[in-house]
């Protein structure tokens, strides 16, 4: 006799607080392809600070300028996030995906001191500059 097949629970949802770590592994992993190296690292580089660590605190700081994470649509497979995905519609005429007026309680949250997150903002501006000209590498 055959065991009768273990259908999953799949679940589409607006995103949580909980669901921060893995949104932010969504969109690291959305922002490398097809540039060689993802534009966040051109401007986290310059500030010693991890992919992972500042897109959670973004998130969690409402700190992108396209969306919430209520925004996202989580897929969840049996209560487990599996897929996300959002479309942002960004402000009119700001195509920047960040909101710099946010970006002191990231700073704050991540540990920065005055120095670092002028240097973020000097990169960021920099990498920001170059990819609305249609370039990939400010360097």
């Amino acid at each position: 006799m055959t065991e009768p097949a273990i259908v999953p629970v799949i679940v589409a949802r607006a995103g949580r607080a909980e669901d921060i770590p893995f949104l932010a592994r969504i969109i690291e992993i959305a922002s490398t392809p097809p540039f060689p190296q993802s534009p966040l690292r051109q401007v986290l580089d310059p500030v010693d600070t991890p992919t992972l660590p500042f897109l959670e605190v973004v998130l969690a700081e409402d700190a992108f300028a396209w969306g919430l994470i209520a925004d996202f649509v989580v897929l969840t497979v049996d209560g487990n996030p599996a897929a996300a995905c959002a479309v942002f519609v960004p402000d009119a005429g700001n195509r920047h995906p960040l909101r710099m007026d946010r970006m002191p309680a990231v700073a704050a949250r991540l540990g920065w001191d005055d120095a670092r997150l002028q240097a973020f903002r000097a990169a960021y501006d920099c990498v920001h500059r170059f990819k609305m000209n249609g370039r990939s590498n400010p360097n």
